[in-house]
């Protein structure tokens, strides 16, 4: 089956994620991330946000570039 073409989608959000790492870590909180797409995709299932929290570190933190990669957009 052939994947869907996100064009530059990921990266975009990636760059928006990345715009909120003020440590320049490669994460951030996921309720963090939960307001930014509530936000900016409001149309996520509960089931979908719950998936999100399972992403994070035992600190409550995403790596936001795999997990947009991964879990958002499917593995490309």
């Amino acid at each position: 089956m052939p994947q869907e073409n996100f064009g530059d989608r990921p990266q975009k959000l990636i760059d928006a994620f990345r715009a909120l790492d003020s440590k320049k870590s490669g994460r951030i909180p996921a309720p963090l991330v939960a307001k930014v797409l509530a936000l900016y995709a409001p149309d996520f299932t509960g089931e979908e946000k719950t998936e999100f929290f399972t992403e994070a570190d035992d600190k409550g933190f995403i790596a936001y570039e795999s997990f947009v990669k991964d879990i958002i957009f499917g593995k490309q």
